[in-house]
């Protein structure tokens, strides 16, 4: 009598890319980390009275890391989709866009909050 076959497709398939743990901690770099440390570097700007000043600098270098974080997911450690699926420079491309137009609208809001605070 044979056992009866699992209804379960496998956890992995033998060509299935594996996820490395530098993999890992990258997209947790780009999908967390970096948004986080955006928006407490625009709370900081908010909080000052400059028009620029070293949290601007910071600012701008977390949102140049993010991008960068997410081309290196892509072209070194073959990064995915949220899908599952291989992700493309096309992806990298509308994030790079979105990041760079939300990064300015959020550090344009922490300016102006800073402005209405003054």
């Amino acid at each position: 009598m044979s056992k009866p076959k699992s209804q379960n497709p496998p956890l992995s398939t033998p060509d299935a890319p594996q996820t490395s743990p530098a993999g890992c901690l990258v997209r947790l770099g780009w999908m967390l980390l970096g948004n986080i440390a955006l928006l407490l570097s625009a709370a900081a700007i908010s909080q000052n009275k400059a028009a620029f000043s070293l949290a601007d600098a910071l600012f701008w270098a977390i949102a140049i890391g993010v991008v960068a974080l997410r081309y290196v997911d892509i072209r070194v450690l073959h990064g995915q989709t949220a899908m599952g699926t291989p992700a493309t420079i096309a992806h990298w491309r509308r994030y790079a866009v979105f990041m760079a137009a939300a990064s300015l609208a959020v550090w344009l809001l922490a300016h102006g909050v800073a402005r209405i605070t003054a």
